[in-house]
């Protein structure tokens, strides 16, 4: 079965398949196993890190006074929220321009040329 060339599946499946060849061209000397190895120790760091973190919110949370708690949690919903819209930003930009825009389906030369816009 073959994606429609535009789609969301296509862009997806798409994205994906550029996101591995990435990730694998970062590690492309190691072998699978030292590239889980790495994978696994990132992922326990960054566990340790998170583990202040989160004994911290836990103590905010439960204070009498929860105005800070509220003002933490909102200010790392913007911070998260922010990098995650850049980086889909950024994702869908790199699906769109790794083989050009020629792949995409042509419905209006005005809709897909960016020298219209000004």
């Amino acid at each position: 079965m073959s994606l429609a060339p535009g789609s969301f599946a296509w862009l997806l499946a798409h994205d994906l398949r550029l996101s591995w060849r990435r990730f694998r061209a970062v590690f492309r000397k190691l072998s699978l196993l030292s590239t889980f190895c790495i994978i696994l120790t990132a992922e326990i760091v960054f566990h340790l890190m998170a583990i202040p973190a989160a004994s911290w919110f836990g103590e905010l949370e439960a204070a009498s006074d929860p105005s800070a708690y509220h003002a933490a949690l909102i200010g790392g919903l913007l911070i998260v929220l922010s990098w995650m819209t850049a980086q889909a930003l950024t994702g869908s930009t790199r699906a769109l321009h790794a083989r050009g825009t020629s792949c995409l389906p042509r419905r209006s030369r005005r809709a897909t040329s960016s020298r219209h816009v000004r």
